[in-house]
Order: C-alpha cells, then sequence, then structure tokens
C-alpha cells in the first residue's frame, strides 16, 4: 500500500525509467517524490529531535577516496579527505519521526530500488541504528570525496543550501564513472577536483539540483561523489535508507561507534 507521503504519479514514472537511468547515467533522480506536506512535516520533527538533549551524534572521519584512512601506497590513496556532520539513528526516528521508518520499511521502496540496479532480491538493512537515518550537514560540515563500498545508495533531500551563482554551498556533486579511471591511474592528482575535471580525462562533474521532496538512487561505487563544504547558516538535511542484498545484515561494531556512537 502506497504510503501518503509519496506522490503515486513521481513514484510511477520513476519505475518506468529508473533502469535505464541508473545503466547510462549512474543516477535515477525523482523530483517531487515526497508530498510537499510530508517534507515539511518529517523536517519539523526532525529539527526537534536535533534539539533533543543526547539525540544525534556529530561524526568525523578523515579518509581517502576508498573510505580507507589514508595510507601511503600511491597518490590517490595518501590523499585525504574530512567528513562531518550530525546524525540521527533509526532508533532515535521510531520515536521522533515514524513517518521516515515507514517509508524505509515500505515494499514499494525496495522494489523501485531493486528494479533500478537490476538485482533479483534485496533487503531492508537489520541494522537498529543504521537502517534508516538523518544526516544533518551544519555550517562547515561537507562529505569529502570518495567512492561508496555499496553499490548503490537511496537518498531522500529534505533541505538543501541556497546557490548563490558559481557558489555551491552543501550540494551533492558527482563524476560519472570514474571508478575505472582512478583505479588504473593510482597516482592521479585529486587536486584537479577543484577545477575542470574533463581536463584531466575524466567526465564533467556534474551537480544536480535537488529540491526538498526528492529521491535519488545513485552507483555510488562506480562515480566520484561528495557534498561540498556547507558554508551558510542553513542546515542540510538528508536521510539514506540502507538496503541489503542478504537478509539480516548490521552494520560492524567500528562503523556504529564511528558514525553513530553506539
Amino acid at each position: 500500500m502506497l504510503p501518503g507521503c509519496v506522490n503515486r504519479a513521481a513514484y510511477s514514472a520513476a519505475r518506468a525509467v529508473c533502469r535505464q537511468e541508473i545503466l547510462t547515467k549512474g543516477i535515477c533522480e525523482i523530483p517531487g517524490f515526497l508530498q510537499p506536506e510530508a517534507v515539511r512535516k518529517i523536517l519539523c520533527s526532525a529539527e526537534q529531535l536535533k534539539k533533543r538533549p543526547g539525540c544525534g551524534f556529530r561524526s568525523f572521519e578523515e579518509h581517502n577516496v576508498y573510505l580507507e584512512e589514508k595510507a601511503d601506497v600511491s597518490r590517490i590513496r595518501s590523499a585525504s579527505f574530512s567528513s562531518s556532520k550530525v546524525l540521527i539513528n533509526q532508533a532515535e526516528l521510531a520515536e521522533g519521526c515514524p513517518e521516515l521508518v515507514e517509508l524505509f520499511h515500505w515494499d514499494g521502496l525496495r522494489q523501485l530500488l531493486q528494479e533500478a540496479f537490476g538485482l533479483e532480491k534485496l533487503f531492508c538493512s537489520a541494522d537498529p541504528l543504521g537502517g534508516v537515518y538523518l544526516n544533518f550537514f551544519e555550517k562547515g560540515d561537507q562529505l569529502g570525496w570518495h567512492f561508496d563500498r555499496s553499490e548503490y545508495s537511496v537518498n531522500l533531500i529534505l533541505r538543501e543550501c541556497k546557490r548563490d551563482g558559481n557558489s555551491k554551498p552543501g550540494a551533492f556533486m558527482y563524476i560519472p564513472d570514474s571508478r575505472t579511471f582512478l583505479d588504473a591511474h593510482p597516482d592521479f592528482d585529486l587536486s584537479i577536483l577543484d577545477g575542470p575535471t574533463d581536463a584531466a580525462g575524466l567526465k564533467p562533474m556534474i551537480v544536480p539540483d535537488l529540491k526538498p521532496g526528492t529521491l535519488y538512487l545513485f552507483a555510488g561505487k562506480r562515480s566520484l561523489h561528495c557534498v561540498s563544504q556547507n558554508t551558510t547558516e542553513v542546515c542540510r538535511v538528508n536521510a539514506i535508507f540502507t538496503f541489503n542484498l542478504e537478509p539480516n545484515v548490521s552494520l560492524n561494531e567500528y562503523t556504529r561507534r564511528k558514525f553513530f556512537g553506539a
């Protein structure tokens, strides 16, 4: 049964094109996936949760593009990037923002991702903290350049930072199909990411114009991506939904402690 927060027309349209979009672009954007009133309600609940004493965890990590601690074995693996944000975990959401937990467990969301990535089976993460969670990017926060460990990700935009001309604070950006190239060039100078990427043999960087209520499915293992530093007073807010190829998969102790403080 379709949850009341989901736009039926946007969902149906996405199912018709999601597989082809992933194959050709590595991303499927679904504007208006969430009804505007639902976005406002969830965002309000999220802000209230964030203000609750003891709720949420500030995460900070130094990593290379492969989400490893930097290693002095090649120029790429020795390059370090910073990621920081505040996370509210699934257990906290269950009480203060049940709509996101309901959406996470809705079979239609799992089926959409399964179709987009051509998977025979897919299961909701069994982790009580990391199944669905909120990210808050406050001023100074960012998600450093990296490839995902998973083949796929599901991301719901609740609030973006305002762009000002060429300035794109707190913006999701990616370099399509860059994994094969960088794996083959371990001494590539990643400082090129500060300029036009196509001048160095990579495809041009893409910065989608994501709006609140947009759901996007992303092949993050094949395309280098980041969230640029938020230089504004507006907090960027998004939700992540986690699925696995096998049932009953939970986070390991290190990951749970690193990202959720538990």
